[in-house]
């Protein structure tokens, strides 16, 4: 199977991912469909030159960053993964300016997806991982084909639908509410609804909540 960048699957992936590389300075990777010997979709920017490395090093049998998705979903930054502090691929990736970033994963059967993005100045915030855990996601929603919401979505959605207010919503199901906003604009946009009255509506008379 060969690997498909993603620009030549999803329509308008640059633009649709611009305010990711406004995120991760420093570079980001994302490996959709991973099974045992390689992603079905890739894209990457980091440095070259570290793409080389790691690959002809075999780094990623010691990148704990990088064995992190075999074993969790959800997304954590690259500090508060364990043995990061003393891994020698992340003292070596600082040389290239990855000193900061954070990694996100999903599972689908016997598939995993994930994404590493990276900065040189400081720790990524609440909000910039919320978003770009949403990207990610729709990310895989798109090639998927998948029209259908996404659990959390359909969560934030009867949330809503049961008169909760936004910061309600956060609390409710303990994410932010930059999340909150980023799932209702994401089922927005699957269901081509420009309000929240317009795609709670939509939602619920089509019997998706």
């Amino acid at each position: 199977m060969d690997v498909i960048p993603l620009t030549d699957k999803i329509i308008n992936y640059n633009e649709r991912i611009k305010i990711l590389r406004d995120i991760a300075t420093s570079g980001y990777i994302f490996a959709l469909n991973y099974t045992i010997s390689r992603p079905e979709y890739f894209d990457t920017s980091f440095p070259k030159a570290w793409q080389t490395i790691y690959q002809d090093r075999g780094y990623f049998l010691k990148d704990p960053v990088f064995l992190w998705p075999l074993t969790h979903t959800g997304y954590k930054r690259w500090s508060e993964i364990a043995f990061t502090s003393k891994s020698r691929v992340l003292q070596e990736a600082t040389k290239y300016d990855l000193n900061y970033g954070a990694i996100f994963a999903l599972r689908k059967g016997l598939t995993f997806s994930w994404c590493s993005i990276s900065r040189p100045d400081r720790q990524l915030s609440d909000e910039e991982l919320d978003l770009t855990d949403t990207l990610f996601v729709e990310s895989l929603d798109t090639i998927e084909d998948r029209r259908s919401l996404t659990r959390e979505e359909i969560l934030v959605l009867k949330s809503f639908a049961n008169g909760s207010s936004q910061k309600e919503v956060a609390e409710l199901h303990r994410i932010s509410e930059g999340k909150v906003k980023n799932l209702v604009r994401s089922a927005k946009k699957k269901l081509g609804c420009k309000t929240l009255a317009q795609v709670v509506s939509t939602a619920v008379g089509n019997k998706l909540i």
